[in-house]
């Protein structure tokens, strides 16, 4: 009846997922004004820098997403032996 909602980053995934679609199509976008319309992805530099891309926009989120969270913990509990080690 009620739907259970998500938690931790899984409640970020449409943006995550919307995020890395749209960092693919505009990478596909200036490679066409560049080179003219052919496929981006038969060039193997282009293929493994729309790799890298893909892996450092999902870790630059998901530390993002983890340093919010911490910091949202040191406001709930100042005082907290979490807290207290990780300082930044």
């Amino acid at each position: 009846m009620y739907e259970r909602s998500a938690e931790g980053w899984a409640k970020h995934l449409d943006f995550i997922l919307l995020d890395m679609i749209c960092l693919e199509i505009s990478l596909a976008l200036a490679y066409i004004l560049r080179h003219g319309i052919y496929n981006p992805f038969t060039a193997d530099s282009y293929r493994n820098l729309s790799i890298v891309v893909l892996f450092l926009d999902f870790a630059l989120l998901l530390f993002c997403l983890l340093c919010s969270r911490l910091k949202c913990a040191d406001t709930l509990a100042p005082n907290s032996s979490i807290s207290k080690g990780l300082t930044i």
